[in-house]
């Protein structure tokens, strides 16, 4: 079910990440996972598409726009888990988001933004990247603007000793049966991520 602002009692007592800031032509492979724009994500919300495009505005400046088919939980304030299917995420700064000031440039880890898969973890370092999980789990990352870190992740979420930093128009690929390395490449030029989500289209009268 969405959420609402219903009382802010209700709100009071769920911890809220951002706000649903745009969607084009959704259809849902799971009706409950279903929302509408301006609602508030919850942490730990889920969204499942078949089709369409959802953009997330998170309150720490990141706008992530998942591509159906796409399955994504918001799992943390800095990021979610993207199960499979596209998303791309673009990094506003921190000044231009409510008015807060930019932050240092040595600022905790825990605070960076993050995409979480079934065998990576795509840490951004002020960016915009695109990330794309297959049906065998397997993970796609490609940077459009500034630099990532991905780590490759075992079975069973836990990090291994292998990492590696793309940088504008890098991409690598993680597969689940082998992390030993992670092979930088030039990104591909074929365009299979959507960057900017569609003006809203106004019917008019003759």
């Amino acid at each position: 079910p969405t959420t609402t602002a219903s009382g802010p009692d209700q709100l009071s007592q769920i911890e809220l990440v951002g706000r649903i800031s745009g969607m084009s032509r959704c259809r849902w492979s799971d009706p409950k996972t279903a929302t509408v724009v301006g609602a508030h994500v919850p942490l730990g919300r889920k969204y499942a598409l078949s089709s369409g495009l959802i953009e997330i505005t998170y309150d720490r400046g990141a706008k992530v726009i998942l591509q159906g088919p796409v399955t994504y939980e918001v799992e943390s304030l800095s990021g979610g888990y993207l199960s499979v299917g596209k998303l791309t995420a673009r990094l506003e700064k921190k000044s231009e988001v409510r008015g807060r000031r930019s932050e240092p440039a040595n600022q905790d880890s825990t605070d960076l933004f993050a995409i979480r898969t079934p065998t990576a973890l795509v840490t951004d370092l002020g960016t915009e990247f695109g990330v794309e999980v297959d049906t065998s789990g397997a993970t796609q990352s490609q940077v459009f603007r500034g630099s990532v870190k991905v780590r490759a992740l075992s079975a069973r979420g836990e990090n291994r000793e292998v990492e590696r930093v793309l940088h504008e128009n890098e991409s690598t690929r993680i597969d689940r049966d082998d992390q030993r390395t992670i092979l930088v490449v030039p990104a591909p030029k074929t365009v299979s991520f959507v960057r900017k989500m569609p003006e809203p289209t106004v019917k008019t009268l003759d």
